[in-house]
């Protein structure tokens, strides 16, 4: 087999620079007339109000060839990520068991990790309810972000790797350009700085602790640098009150549509990538990471139990809008976000029985009333409904073009 060097290019679109995985591309075409093609799309992704932002690549299964094409992808203007920061935690997670096991340290992913409270508002952890034996363990949390986007799941991987190790290390693998990391999900009470001190954590095996770490407090200072970052009219604050000044999101996560991309790449195609840029864990946890991505509820023992979760839970492309199973011969790599009136999808689709392949990373922002944190979204009514008929009018764009 020979393999075909993957290589970054730097293109630049009005004004804008971004770092491109594949090595030949033809901007914004490609999407542009598969967009203008389907009324449905249209009407939204040329309405600014949405803030459409979508980035596609085409992979050839035959000679390993790739196409890439965008859609008002802009790593410099703001939108909330939600819970697609997750992913790139989940596998520098991975990444560090790897490194403390040749440091000599007799730890695995599925070695019980307690967290301890230190300075308030953390909070323990010593148990899980999801796990036969109720121990916490740094792969089923890895299993819960990417089955049900487990916030919990993600604050405690946050904890264990720290801020400053998240941004510096995906920054040096190129991952991160203009994207940054700088906050637990889903717990309010945690301030800026709060989010910068990460819990004293131990792992133990058979009852006997192996490896420890203290409370550690980020030395740097990480906020991102994005435009348009004060937003709407108005938001909810957590005393539930109205209050009427745009919502200031310029201390909150970023992570743009092309680091996205990036961090899926690096496990579904680490070959496409220097040692430097690729995470440097076993080759069991790329299979480990691949087979997580793409599980169901269904597949697992304990969210099997909850007949609501169906197949397209947090699975927005193709199959967002329908209840129906996925087939096998479709699998879906990927991490989604839900927050604020932003919907996003990073994912890589294959359909093994058409020789079908494509990365689509995709976001769009449902807020009529523009007001945050009320839970007014329109998420079920044009948020979901477009990110499936993207997903849908690719996958046929794929098809055709694989044959």
């Amino acid at each position: 087999m020979i393999l075909i060097r993957k290589y970054y290019k730097l293109l630049c679109i009005q004004s804008i620079c971004i770092f491109l995985l594949p090595s030949c591309y033809s901007p914004d075409q490609i999407l542009r007339k598969q967009l203008k093609n389907n009324s449905r799309l249209s009407e939204i992704v040329f309405n600014p109000e949405y803030e459409v932002q979508i980035m596609y690549t085409r992979v050839d299964t035959k000679t390993g060839k790739t196409e890439t094409s965008f859609f008002k992808t802009d790593t410099s203007t703001y939108f909330y990520p939600a819970s697609t920061v997750k992913m790139p935690v989940a596998f520098l997670a991975l990444e560090k068991v790897r490194k403390l096991q040749k440091q000599g340290f007799p730890i695995t992913p599925e070695t019980t990790m307690h967290h301890g409270s230190g300075t308030t508002p953390q909070t323990e952890k010593t148990s899980e309810e999801t796990v036969a034996n109720g121990s916490p363990n740094i792969k089923r949390y890895i299993e819960k972000i990417f089955l049900v986007s487990d916030n919990d799941a993600y604050n405690r991987l946050y904890e264990f790797l720290g801020q400053d190790s998240i941004n510096k290390i995906l920054k040096y693998k190129n991952i991160f350009t203009s994207s940054v990391i700088n906050h637990r999900l889903g717990v309010p009470e945690f301030d800026f700085d709060d989010n910068r001190r990460s819990n004293p954590i131990s792992f133990s095996e058979e009852g006997k602790i192996v490896y420890t770490l203290p409370e550690r407090f980020g030395v740097e200072n990480f906020v991102h640098h994005a435009t348009n970052s004060v937003k709407g009219r108005g938001y909810i604050d957590q005393e539930n009150n109205l209050v009427k000044t745009p919502f200031d999101f310029s201390k909150k996560n970023y992570y743009n549509l092309v680091d996205m991309q990036n961090s899926l790449a690096r496990v579904i195609h680490p070959e496409w990538f220097s040692k430097q840029e690729q995470f440097d864990v076993l080759p069991e946890d790329y299979i480990f990471l691949k087979e997580t991505m793409q599980k169901k509820p269904r597949d697992d023992r304990y969210y099997a139990q909850d007949t609501s979760l169906h197949d397209n839970y947090v699975k927005f492309f193709i199959f967002g809008d329908c209840s129906e199973p996925i087939p096998d011969h479709v699998k879906i790599y990927n991490k989604t976000g839900m927050a604020y009136g932003y919907l996003i999808d990073c994912a890589y689709i294959e359909d093994t029985s058409n020789n079908t392949s494509f990365y689509l990373t995709a976001m769009i922002h449902v807020n009529k009333n523009q007001i945050y944190n009320d839970g007014i979204y329109e998420y079920k009514t044009i948020g979901i409904p477009f990110l499936a008929e993207l997903g849908r009018t690719m996958y046929l764009y794929t098809k055709k073009k694989s044959r």
